[in-house]
C-alpha cells in the first residue's frame, strides 16, 4: 500500500504543487497591488467576516487576462479533482487539493464581473456564483468519497446490457481518468457512472434512437420553453414595472395596496417566478442536449428528461425527491446529510440536505452584489424539510389517499407568501433574484 501511495504521489505531486504554488503566488501578488482595506477583507481569519463583507470585493470586468488568471485556475483545480476521484488510493491528495479548490472558486465567484458593469446582466454573476458554489460542493463530495468513481460503457439505448467485465475491471490509468474527467465535470447527475448516488431518472419523452430526430425534437422543446419563459418574465415585469420589474429590483410586497390585493399580487409573482425558473432550466437543458448529441455525437439515451412532471406532485417528498430536477441531489446528501445522519437519523438527512440547498441559492443571490437575506432564503428550504418530516409522521392509509397538494401548498406557497410578506414589512428595497 505504501509503495502504491509513493507511486501515486510521484505522478501527481508536481501537478498539485503547481496548482498550490500558482494560487499562493498570485494571491500574494494580487494582495500587494490592492488597497489595505481589501487586503484585510481577503485575508481575514474569520470566515463569517469574509462572507459578511463579500460584497466589498472589487469585481474585475472579464477580459482575456482576468479570465485566464482568475477563472481558469478554478476550472483546472476542479478538473484535477475529477481526475483524482477516479484513481485508487488518492484520498489523501484529494483532501489536500480541496482547500485550493475552495480558495480558487471563492476568488473567481466574488471577483469577476461577467455583466460588464451592465445592471441588466447581473444575473450572469449570479450564474457564476452558483457555478463556483457547485464546484466547491462537488469537490467536497469527491474529496471524501471512499470508493473511486468508475465510468460505465456507453450504449446506444437503455435496452443494451451493461458490459459487466468493463465495470468489474475498470481502466484506472491516468490517461483514461483524464479523458473521462471531462464527462464527469459536466455530468451533474452522474449518469453512466458507478460511484455517484443512485437517483430517480424520469422516463424519456421521445423514445427515439436517431440522433437527427432527437435533435429536431429537442430543438423544438428548447424554442417552446424559451418562448414560455419570455412570456412569464414579461408578466412579472408588468406587475412590477416600477419596482422588481426593473434591473435595480424592488420589493414584491406593495404596501400601498390593501392586504388582500397585496398578498394576491405577491403570491402571483411568486408563482410566475417559479414558472420562469422551471422553463429556463428546461430550455437550457434541451439546448445542451441538442448541442452534445450533434456536436459530440452522444446518444439520445444519455439525455433522459430532467423533470418528471412536477405539477403532478402529491407531497413535498414526491416534489423534491422525484419530480423536481435532481442535479444537486448527490452533493446535497454528501455534504449536508451524511455528516449528521449518524446523530439525527432521517431528520438530519432531510434538514442537512435542505440547509445546503438554501446556502447554494443564497450564494447565487449574493453573486449579484445586491445583498441577500440568508435567514429567509435558507429558512424557506428548511421549511420544506419541516413539511416533509411532518407529512411523513402523519402518513396513514386514510391520509395517503387524501393528502394531495396539502403539504405542497403549505411548504411552498404559504412559506413564500409569509416570507415575502415579512420582507416587505421589514422594508427591503430590492428583490435579490431579479
Amino acid at each position: 500500500m505504501a509503495k502504491v501511495q509513493r507511486e501515486n504521489f510521484c505522478r501527481f505531486a508536481p501537478i498539485i504543487e503547481l496548482i498550490s504554488v500558482r494560487a499562493l503566488v498570485q494571491g500574494v501578488v494580487t494582495a500587494s497591488l490592492r488597497p489595505p482595506s481589501l487586503q484585510v477583507i481577503e485575508f481575514a481569519i474569520a470566515p463569517l467576516d469574509i462572507l459578511q463583507h463579500a460584497s466589498a470585493f472589487e469585481r474585475a470586468v472579464v477580459t482575456p487576462y482576468t479570465f485566464t488568471a482568475t477563472f481558469l485556475p478554478s476550472v483546472f483545480s476542479f478538473y484535477a479533482m475529477a481526475v483524482l476521484v477516479q484513481l485508487p488510493h488518492m484520498g489523501f491528495y484529494r483532501t489536500a487539493l480541496l482547500p485550493v479548490v475552495f480558495w480558487l472558486t471563492f476568488r473567481a465567484g466574488m471577483s469577476l464581473d461577467f455583466s460588464w458593469n451592465h445592471p441588466g446582466y447581473v444575473y450572469l454573476n449570479q450564474g457564476l456564483a452558483l457555478a463556483m458554489f457547485t464546484v466547491a460542493l462537488r469537490s467536497t463530495a469527491w474529496a471524501f468519497t471512499k470508493r473511486p468513481y468508475v465510468r460505465l460503457p456507453v450504449y446506444r439505448s437503455h435496452k443494451d446490457a451493461m458490459n459487466e467485465d468493463s465495470a468489474a475491471n475498470p481502466d484506472t490509468s491516468v490517461s483514461s481518468a483524464m479523458w473521462n474527467a471531462a464527462d464527469l465535470i459536466v455530468n451533474l447527475r452522474g449518469l453512466g457512472w458507478i460511484g455517484p448516488q443512485k437517483m430517480h431518472i424520469p422516463t424519456s419523452y421521445f423514445h427515439v434512437e436517431s440522433r437527427l430526430l432527437f435533435f429536431l425534437l429537442s430543438l423544438c422543446r428548447t424554442i417552446l420553453f424559451w418562448v414560455v419563459f419570455d412570456i412569464l418574465r414579461k408578466f412579472v415585469y408588468v406587475l412590477g414595472s416600477n419596482s422588481f420589474g426593473t434591473p435595480e429590483g424592488g420589493s414584491i410586497f406593495d404596501l400601498s395596496l390593501p392586504p388582500l390585493e397585496r398578498y394576491l399580487k405577491s403570491s402571483t409573482v411568486t408563482l410566475l417566478s417559479g414558472g420562469t425558473a422551471y422553463t429556463i432550466v428546461e430550455a437550457v437543458f434541451h439546448l445542451h442536449a441538442t448541442l452534445f448529441v450533434m456536436l459530440f455525437q452522444q446518444y439520445p439515451s444519455q439525455w433522459p428528461p430532467l423533470f418528471d412532471s412536477p405539477w403532478l406532485s402529491t407531497s413535498l417528498t414526491s416534489f423534491w425527491g422525484r419530480r423536481w430536477h435532481q442535479l444537486f441531489r448527490e452533493y446535497f446528501v454528501a455534504v449536508g446529510s451524511k455528516p449528521v445522519e449518524r446523530y439525527l437519523g432521517r431528520t438530519g438527512i432531510v434538514f442537512g440536505a435542505f440547509t445546503v440547498s438554501g446556502f447554494l441559492h443564497d450564494a447565487g443571490m449574493r453573486g449579484m452584489d445586491r445583498g441577500a437575506d440568508t435567514t429567509l432564503v435558507v429558512g424557506f428550504f428548511i421549511m420544506q424539510g419541516v413539511g416533509i418530516i411532518i407529512g411523513a409522521r402523519l402518513e396513514t392509509r386514510y391520509w395517503e389517499a387524501r393528502r394531495r397538494d396539502l403539504w405542497l401548498v403549505m411548504g411552498i406557497f404559504l412559506d413564500d407568501v409569509l416570507g415575502t410578506s415579512c420582507r416587505g414589512r421589514l422594508g427591503k428595497e430590492r428583490l435579490d433574484w431579479i
